[in-house]
């Protein structure tokens, strides 16, 4: 019986040794990075599934082309972001072009983008959001050229206290664009 609980005791704090913990990344960096890191092949795939779509309408006789309603860019956009965005505010980010901006970029300069260096630059805590602040660098890897460059982007950020989720976001200055 003592070595049953000597070898329980063992096992335990083997396991409890072994446990690592989670380390969950914040929602603001979760967007930035889920909204700016896109290779070329993924915007060539993502073009291709809307052009299929509006071929397909075109056949039905509907003549919508591509627009914020596409089924597939919504099915996308809510797949990637559903827990992240508030619903409505999901409408207009998609409205305004804000998620979909770097795959056009992608698919126009055939290059891959990423973010590093998240920075939290302030945090302001008011009773039902938290208003942040932050900076990133967002790296554009042309193909053709073979040749890197770098943006120093800041945005602003605003999470609902109750859903945890982004209610508005904003960046300074799209550089990246020009």
């Amino acid at each position: 019986m003592i070595t049953f609980k000597i070898y329980l005791y063992l096992m335990i704090t083997t396991l409890f040794l072994n446990i690592n913990p989670v380390k969950t990344e914040p929602i603001e960096n979760q967007f930035i990075n889920l909204n700016y890191t896109v290779s070329y092949e993924t915007a060539s795939n993502f073009f291709e599934e809307l052009d299929k779509e509006e071929q397909s309408q075109h056949k039905d006789g509907n003549s919508m082309s591509f627009s914020y309603e596409s089924e597939q860019l919504v099915n996308i956009m809510e797949e990637k972001f559903e827990n992240i965005i508030e619903d409505e505010y999901l409408e207009k980010l998609l409205i305004n072009g804000d998620l979909t901006e770097i795959y056009y970029l992608a698919m126009e300069n055939t290059a891959d983008y990423s973010v590093e260096d998240i920075t939290v630059l302030s945090e302001v805590n008011e009773k039902n959001l938290t208003k942040k602040k932050l900076k990133f660098t967002l790296k554009e890897q042309l193909f053709e050229k073979d040749k890197e460059q770098t943006w120093n982007l800041e945005v602003t950020i605003y999470i609902n206290k109750e859903t945890g989720r982004i209610s508005y976001f904003n960046i300074e200055d799209k550089q990246y664009i020009d």
